[in-house]
């Protein structure tokens, strides 16, 4: 930590991977990106979109688009809530936080 280097070399260790999954900040920020998803609109499909727009800076494709709903409506059984609740919301968010394609900068 004390060198200067310039380049990082590539490391992936597993308390980086634990730290996305169970950390309480992590999860708080899951769950008012929800929040606010929830707030823009009362379509699920929009809020998809803007979602993938927002972390991933793209667009989401159909497969992923219908992944997302039938994700939110699984969490949504799950947690025997209904599907525009903020639980399955907050999870399908923290599940793209926890996306490769969002931790890795290409």
């Amino acid at each position: 930590p004390f060198n200067a280097v310039g380049r990082r070399t590539t490391s992936n260790v597993p308390s980086q991977s634990l730290i996305l999954m169970n950390d309480p900040f992590v999860l708080g920020q899951a769950d008012l990106w929800a929040k606010r998803l929830r707030g823009q609109t009362s379509d699920s499909e929009t809020r998809v979109r803007s979602l993938y727009k927002a972390a991933f800076a793209r667009s989401p494709s159909p497969v992923e688009v219908e992944a997302s709903l039938g994700f939110l409506a699984s969490q949504a059984k799950l947690h025997n809530v209904p599907e525009d609740h903020d639980l399955p919301w907050r999870d399908l968010v923290h599940a793209v936080i926890n996306a490769k394609e969002f931790i890795f900068l290409n």
